[in-house]
């Protein structure tokens, strides 16, 4: 114990932040047809049959298609912004296109040393 509590205040930890962004798209309409989606599912599931299979790929394919649109609409008003930006302070063009030009060279990937290993390098070095 008093190892892994020395290696930890020498070398430290790696905090793992997750962040979920969410959907900018997100609006009542799609949460309509998820909603819908899924209560044609809970009755597909209590009641497997035809009808009951039918109207959910019904549901679904409404919920994908009003996504889809949504989708298409916000993508057409950032490519909007992006170009009207052009002519003027050019800040979110250039981060646009420094993100699409990255590749996986430019991003760091970085292994910590498990803290077992840690407990058995200075196991082995102080005993």
């Amino acid at each position: 114990m008093a190892v892994n509590n020395a290696a930890n205040e020498a070398i430290g930890t790696k905090k793992k932040h997750r962040r979920k962004k969410g959907l900018r798209i997100w609006n009542e309409e799609i949460k309509n047809a998820i909603e819908t989606k899924r209560i044609a599912y809970q009755k597909l599931l209590q009641n497997p049959g035809g009808e009951n299979f039918e109207t959910y790929k019904i549901k679904t394919n409404i919920a994908k298609t009003i996504f889809s649109k949504t989708h298409k609409e916000y993508w057409g008003r950032f490519i909007c912004r992006i170009d009207a930006e052009t002519f003027g302070e050019k800040c979110m063009t250039y981060k646009v296109l420094k993100h699409l030009n990255r590749t996986s060279k430019d991003t760091i990937e970085i292994n910590n040393i498990e803290y077992q290993k840690w407990i058995e390098h200075y196991e082995s070095l102080w005993c």
